[in-house]
């Protein structure tokens, strides 16, 4: 309801919005899922992009969140602070290197390919095959890290989400 409001507002005085899901890492997104959260999410997804189709003319929505190179990037051992990660500060918080990515590719400024497979464009006719997409890349990171799902399944057991 609010975000309706907000359009409604941008829409009265012709201003352009443009909505994003910002980018988290991997391990954050599988959090969601090991939760239980996950068909949550991806009706919070539907709704926004419903919300959006409102008005294409003024309002354009953007998803960062699913996995891709960069935000798989893998975590550094918690025995040495010394290493540090390029597009993280930790899981939840992406630096401006992986902020400027996302900018680029929404003002439509050439990228470097540093970072294939960061999000996109959201919108109704292609929600359903974003999304399922963005599962399947999911379930390929937890093939590809398994102690990494391990110790987040044990957290979600732990506390009773799973």
């Amino acid at each position: 309801g609010q975000l309706r409001q907000v359009v409604s507002f941008a829409a009265e005085r012709n201003i352009r919005l443009i909505l994003l899901i910002n980018p988290i890492h991997a391990r954050q997104t599988y959090l969601l899922s090991a939760a239980g959260l996950w068909p949550l999410y991806e009706q919070w997804k539907r709704d926004l992009s419903a919300v959006a189709s409102t008005r294409p003319d003024l309002v354009s929505l953007w998803d960062f969140s699913g996995v891709s190179a960069c935000t798989a990037e893998p975590m550094p051992p918690e025995d040495d602070p010394a290493i540090s990660m390029r597009w993280f500060r930790e899981s939840s918080h992406f630096r401006r290197v992986l902020g400027d990515q996302v900018l680029d590719r929404i003002f439509g400024r050439p990228v470097d390919g540093s970072c294939p497979g960061l999000g996109g464009p959201l919108e109704p006719a292609d929600v359903a095959a974003t999304l399922a997409r963005q599962r399947q890349a999911l379930g390929r990171w937890v093939k590809e890290h398994p102690e990494d799902a391990a110790e987040i399944d044990e957290l979600a057991r732990r506390y009773g989400r799973r």
